[in-house]
């Protein structure tokens, strides 16, 4: 179900694919298929290589999907994000875009942030939250979340995420 991404950094002339891929996860997890088909379906119509804040947020606009985004690393967008139970998109490492999932805070009370990284999306990255927020300011601190409903309960208990 979790989306892989496609291309690689060079690969047929262009640079990854993990904004997409990362915009199909978060169509996935909330359960909205027809999304998920749609991006698909485009993405031999420029829904697939490199992309900035600008061109994903326009991307989305020209689908209608609502959508809320920083680019100033508003912490306070991720906390609403968690709140509503919708996942979003993150620039996270160095030229790279991930699943943000949510915050959430582990059974010995420490607070993290869940991420899954379309290069291995067969895990979860559980990140104490005070080091995320400082590696997600330092990686420019742009988010995007697609405000589109249903929004799913979490796919795991929210205490107690795997790491």
């Amino acid at each position: 179900m979790r989306i892989r991404n496609w291309t690689g950094r060079g690969q047929f002339g262009v640079g990854g694919s993990c904004v997409h891929a990362s915009t199909q996860n978060v169509f996935r997890t909330v359960g909205r298929e027809d999304l998920y088909q749609l991006w698909k379906s485009k993405k031999r119509r420029g829904y697939a290589g490199p992309e900035t804040l600008t061109g994903i947020t326009t991307k989305y606009r020209n689908e209608n999907i609502p959508h809320l985004y920083t680019e100033t690393a508003d912490v306070s967008l991720l906390e609403k994000a968690t709140r509503t139970n919708r996942p979003g998109i993150i620039f996270y490492y160095p030229s790279h875009c991930v699943t943000f999932i949510q915050f959430a805070r582990m059974k010995d009370g420490r607070e993290v942030a869940v991420l899954l990284d379309n290069n291995f999306p067969d895990r979860y990255i559980v990140i104490d939250r005070r080091t995320f927020e400082r590696s997600w300011r330092a990686y420019d601190g742009i988010a995007a979340i697609p405000w589109v409903d249903p929004a799913t309960p979490r796919t795991f208990p929210r205490t107690s995420p795997k790491t």
